[in-house]
């Protein structure tokens, strides 16, 4: 599932938003004992990230879609990742596995346990996917907060922080796989290009969870939280968002596991067909 563009900030008490990550996108596909990560462009990646081999340790048939990100200095470098992901030499890649490790920002539950979360709402999604990282922590895996309603405040301090933009996402909006679909927008400063801004440059505290606090520790009361939800849904929805244009199909489809990283077809952890 991909995003279509929204030209301006905006709130919306239907609407999750969350950073937009400076990274590649990922699947982690875990059946049996083991994991598989695919990018977008249906890559099989597993090689070059041992140290996310970890992911196994969830539950068989679960699917997960995220982010991987590499941390420099406190902030994402797609320029390292990008590298990374086109190491073959394997010397190489446990070295820097060690030495620049990625981050895996997990922001959606496809499947649990070999069923289908795909038509729930992303609400429920979500919840579940705090419950499957809460039960089963990992190093280097990490959900992304998101806050409610506030999106033009949390757009406002990414831009100030130098990152790339922010993602907003209907709350009871379904995941259509190899489709680009209204249901999620990405919205991006206009003269974003990857150059760090004054406060960015200062760096962040604590790693990881810094960067990832970073933006809502600056917006107190609004990070998503069960307290919450019941405050935020009475909180009256400003105008609606800018999300009027068709879908467009733009494929990603996943290849079966075992079948070998270019057959494309879409799969279910049970072995069938999409």
């Amino acid at each position: 599932m991909l995003a279509q563009v929204a030209e301006v900030a905006f709130d919306s008490a239907q609407h999750l938003f969350e950073i937009k990550w400076d990274g590649i996108r990922c699947l982690a596909l875990i059946q049996g004992r083991r994991a598989r990560l695919q990018s977008r462009q249906l890559t099989e990646i597993t090689l070059q990230f041992p140290e996310l081999a970890c992911l196994s340790q969830f539950p068989s048939g679960t699917v997960l879609d995220g982010e991987l990100v590499v941390l420099r200095e406190g902030r994402p470098s797609l320029r390292c990742i990008q590298q990374r992901a086109l190491l073959q030499k394997r010397t190489r890649i446990e070295h820097l596995s060690q030495s620049t490790p990625v981050t895996y920002m997990v922001f959606d539950l496809l499947y649990f346990q070999g069923q289908s979360l795909m038509a729930s709402p992303l609400s429920t999604r979500r919840e579940a996917l705090q419950s499957l990282i809460g039960e089963h922590p990992l190093p280097g895996v990490l959900l992304p907060e998101a806050v409610r309603q506030h999106g033009c405040r949390l757009f406002a301090q990414v831009v100030r922080l130098g990152l790339e933009g922010v993602m907003a996402k209907r709350l009871e909006g379904p995941y259509l796989p190899g489709r680009r679909s209204r249901y999620w927008l990405k919205i991006k400063p206009k003269d974003f290009t990857g150059h760090t801004s004054e406060a960015a440059h200062r760096g962040y505290s604590h790693h990881e969870l810094a960067v990832l606090r970073k933006a809502m520790l600056k917006l107190p009361g609004l990070t998503e939280s069960k307290s919450q939800k019941t405050k935020e849904e009475a909180v009256t929805a400003q105008p609606s968002s800018p999300e009027r244009a068709k879908d467009s199909g733009t494929s990603w489809a996943t290849s079966r596991p075992g079948g070998g990283g270019s057959r494309r077809q879409r799969w279910q952890p049970n072995g069938t067909r999409l």
